[in-house]
């Protein structure tokens, strides 16, 4: 177990030494510095632990998220179809069912994943009073 010491005296020139001359190191700071290698490579194996036990967590988040904003654009998208029905009838000179049954389902169907058919729509005439 020998270890490099640059010799630093006063007559030496301050640069680099070339012919290093070589210590003998005790046990006591080899078997540290083993230990101490040893526990930094220790810190690896932590680490995946870590991410083992938290990426699951982070990919199921990744996903809740992922399909709460598709409901979310369902939900505007059936709101959209409602709108675009009631507009459809009221501005019709001659308002049919049919008519605004077809607008909301052409306005539906522009929301990607969402495929409404004239069976999903309901249109109800309001009662005048």
């Amino acid at each position: 177990m020998w270890v490099s010491a640059r010799s630093r005296h006063a007559s030496e020139s301050p640069y680099y030494d070339a012919t290093p001359r070589y210590t003998c190191m005790s046990v006591k700071t080899f078997l540290f510095r083993l230990r101490r290698s040893r526990f930094i490579r220790s810190d690896g194996g932590q680490s995946l632990v870590e991410i083992s036990l938290v990426l699951p967590l982070l990919v199921f988040g990744l996903l809740a998220g992922a399909d709460l904003a598709r409901a979310f654009a369902v939900q505007l998208a059936v709101q959209n179809g409602a709108r675009a029905g009631a507009e459809s009838y009221a501005i019709d000179s001659t308002p049919s069912t049919g008519e605004a049954q077809l607008a909301a389902v052409a306005e539906m169907n522009r929301t990607p994943s969402l495929l409404a058919t004239i069976g999903n729509v309901s249109v109800v005439e309001a009662q005048t009073d």
